[in-house]
């Protein structure tokens, strides 16, 4: 649930292909227990979060695909927004220079 426009390219992209798996996984009934219970994703967000990084994806000039259908979603799970910051921060150094630039 980081800002899009804070993660580099390398995260972007590879969040841009999560959150397609994820809402192809949704369609085909594919259980997202461990996810939510990993505190890894919220299940009612990922339609808008997918939308989000698909924004950020074009704006730097990069192609995106169009979801065919609307998968059923429900409601549940909750991310960590500050602890996913400090683990991406100590994972990759592009992205905690964005992040830190930006204050976080």
């Amino acid at each position: 649930m980081i800002k899009p426009n804070l993660l580099c390219d390398k995260h972007l992209g590879g969040e841009y292909v999560e959150g397609l798996m994820l809402l192809g996984s949704i369609a085909k009934g594919i259980s997202m227990k461990g996810y939510v219970k990993n505190g890894l994703v919220e299940v009612h967000n990922i339609r808008s979060r997918w939308d989000e990084v698909k924004v950020e994806c074009l704006a730097r000039g990069r192609k995106a695909v169009a979801i065919p259908k609307e998968p059923k979603l429900w409601h549940e799970g909750k991310v960590d927004t500050d602890e996913s910051i400090r683990e991406l921060k100590h994972r990759c150094p592009n992205c905690k220079v964005r992040l830190e630039n930006a204050g976080y």
